[in-house]
């Protein structure tokens, strides 16, 4: 239970830097998934039911603060918070080159579900124009701060274990 509480508040933290902060340090009007990037290393580092509620719990925060259709990235982070863990723990060991790819796989599959779902359900068709503009920035620089946000996450779940 005190695992449960301490990721809770940890998760809230994150979101309220994130939106008060990431929207400062912009490149090109791209912001990095600091969000998913804790996600997939949180995910690749622990088991199968940690993973699942880990994204559950910080889908429905993200729906939470950032006002998206309820429920939607509740579903998306769970499902990539399972596959990540299912792809590092059946084919792949923890190596932070393999996870970084991993990562950016899972950042263009969150980011072309939401260009599905809610982009072009709305008539507009500009897919590779939102990849070029969007998505690969987005990935270059989350890639880039990748391994300090691994460094934290990774004593985070050091810190986590001292605690259980």
């Amino acid at each position: 239970m005190k695992k449960f509480l301490v990721n809770l508040i940890l998760l809230i933290v994150i979101n309220i830097l994130i939106s008060v902060y990431l929207s400062g340090i912009s490149i090109l009007n791209v912001v990095p998934a600091v969000d998913l990037t804790i996600l997939v290393v949180y995910a690749a580092n622990c088991d199968k039911n940690e993973a699942i509620v880990f994204g559950l719990i910080l889908g429905l925060i993200v729906d939470i603060f950032f006002g998206t259709t309820f429920g939607f990235n509740a579903l998306l982070y769970m499902y990539l918070g399972l596959g990540v863990n299912y792809i590092s723990k059946r084919f792949l060991s923890n190596e932070p080159l393999i996870v970084l790819w991993i990562l950016l796989a899972t950042i263009f599959i969150f980011d072309m579900s939401h260009f599905l779902f809610f982009l072009m359900f709305s008539g507009k068709t500009y897919m590779f124009k939102f990849i070029f503009k969007i998505v690969i920035p987005e990935m270059i620089y989350t890639a880039v701060l990748y391994f300090p946000i691994q460094a934290l996450v990774l004593k985070y779940k050091s810190m986590l274990k001292s605690i259980s």
